[in-house]
């Protein structure tokens, strides 16, 4: 009997780990991209592509930008490459008709393959809200709402990702994210079947004056 119990408890436990590790492979997805996003965004300053037009306000520079889920995928993957150690790295991110999360993981010593599947939509002040549609694990599909519960119960996220497991969704809280760069972003359109990802990116007066401090300084080093 005591060695039924601690082969179930150990089964038990094994099935929490995998979950655990493949729900924080999606949260981190979701961060390096964003916070990427908004770092590497500083060199449209410089070299803007045809598909970014540029608003200006009182305290502020709007860019509008287009882009679509190749290149964007591309950049989510290419990031993970270089950013994660080899040994980290054990998922990936597939754009089709919905954002894929697809990984290995090793479940009682085999590498099983899972993925998540997300529904992006747009919120009225720019948020992301992450839809769950389907959880997979090999050949078996699992209640999206009673995995969503363990995760939120057992990890810890940043406070602009959002989990409501009741609802089955995630929402991403753009509004809330701080850079040191003081760049701001709003989502536009996430349309993944129509290939369409547009977003607003918020330079602030702060930044643009830094900014050309920053060219001013450089300028005047090469002149000397």
């Amino acid at each position: 009997m005591d060695e039924q119990r601690r082969t179930k408890n150990k089964e038990k436990n094994s099935s929490v780990n995998w979950w655990k590790w493949a729900f924080l492979g999606l949260i981190l997805v979701l961060i390096l991209f964003f916070v990427q996003l908004m770092g590497s965004f500083q060199s449209v300053l410089i070299n803007k592509p045809n598909d970014t037009e540029v608003a200006y306000t009182d305290q502020e520079m709007v860019f509008t930008t287009s882009t679509n889920r190749e290149d964007t995928e591309q950049f989510i993957n290419t990031f993970l490459t270089t950013a994660l150690d080899e040994e980290d790295n054990h998922f990936y991110v597939e754009l089709k008709d919905q954002l894929l999360v697809h990984g290995q993981l090793e479940v009682f010593q085999l590498n099983v393959p899972f993925t998540l599947a997300f529904d992006p939509y747009v919120l009225e002040n720019g948020n992301v809200q992450l839809r769950a549609d389907s959880v997979e694990l090999g050949t078996f599909s699992l209640p999206v709402g009673a995995t969503m519960s363990l995760f939120a119960n057992q990890l810890k996220v940043p406070d602009f990702i959002a989990i409501d497991s009741e609802k089955e969704m995630i929402v991403i809280n753009l509004n809330e994210l701080e850079t040191e760069q003081n760049i701001g972003i709003q989502m536009v359109r996430i349309d993944l079947p129509e290939d369409e990802i547009q977003m607003n990116l918020y330079l602030h007066e702060e930044m643009i004056i830094d900014n050309f401090k920053n060219i001013n300084l450089n300028s005047s080093k090469e002149s000397n």
